[in-house]
């Protein structure tokens, strides 16, 4: 099964996944393959569809959430529709897809008021690099519904005059995004303080948006930034 889990993370990353796609991937293989260790299965043929229902209970018994867990369910069934299709597995012993997911309650998004959104915009009110670049993040992401891993890998030329072009969406396709003047106004001011900013600290990424060391963001980052 190691083996197996190896090359289908290998076949992943070939297909230049997203890198969250990517993590997550490897946690819930790795999930699967510990627990299967764990009953002593190491060979694919032993998988059957009770043992993946085993692992979701005791996911649940351990306080997950059905949405969590169904996700796991998600990869642990992209793993082995792979395995069918590399002739690794027959589609009618596939164990996996004799497994439901769990069932979900409806949940509705609290999304955030005008007021919220207007005061997150003013807390980075600063003129220094770092105040006008949270600040046009946090109004690029609100403006333009664009996903953080996006934002990270934008670089200065995919800002048109009147669009934002989008070069690392999901499933690496290209799109085009409207921005508003206000947008508009502040990337024109953070571009021309970041020109400045690497006169004096020279970087070799291209991204739109550094740290202040000259390094692209992370994910992490960016978090613990709206967070604050």
């Amino acid at each position: 099964m190691k083996d197996l889990r190896d090359e289908f993370l290998y076949d992943c990353e070939c297909r230049h996944l997203a890198k969250g796609s990517l993590r997550n991937y490897r946690a819930a293989t790795r999930f699967l393959v510990d627990f299967l260790e764990s009953k002593h299965i190491t060979e694919l043929e032993e998988v059957k569809p009770h043992h993946i229902r085993d692992l979701m209970k005791e996911k649940q018994d351990m306080g997950s959430t059905p949405r969590y867990i169904n996700d796991l369910l998600k990869v642990w069934r992209t793993w082995f529709n792979y395995l069918v299709t590399e002739g690794y597995l027959d589609e009618r012993d596939n164990p996996a897809k004799k497994v439901k997911p769990l069932r979900q309650p409806k949940t509705i998004i609290d999304t955030f008021t005008v007021d919220e959104m207007r005061r997150m915009i003013r807390f980075y009110d600063g003129t220094d690099f770092l105040s006008v670049r949270n600040k046009t993040i946090i109004m690029l992401l609100f403006d333009t519904g664009m996903r953080c891993n996006e934002m990270i890998l934008m670089e200065p030329e995919d800002i048109k005059p009147d669009y934002i072009l989008v070069k690392h969406g999901k499933g690496s396709k290209e799109r085009v995004v409207p921005k508003s003047p206000a947008l508009s106004k502040q990337l024109m001011k953070y571009r021309t303080l970041r020109d400045a900013y690497l006169k004096e600290y020279p970087s070799r990424h291209k991204n739109l948006f550094l740290s202040k060391n000259g390094k692209p963001l992370t994910d992490e980052a960016v978090a613990r930034m709206l967070k604050h």
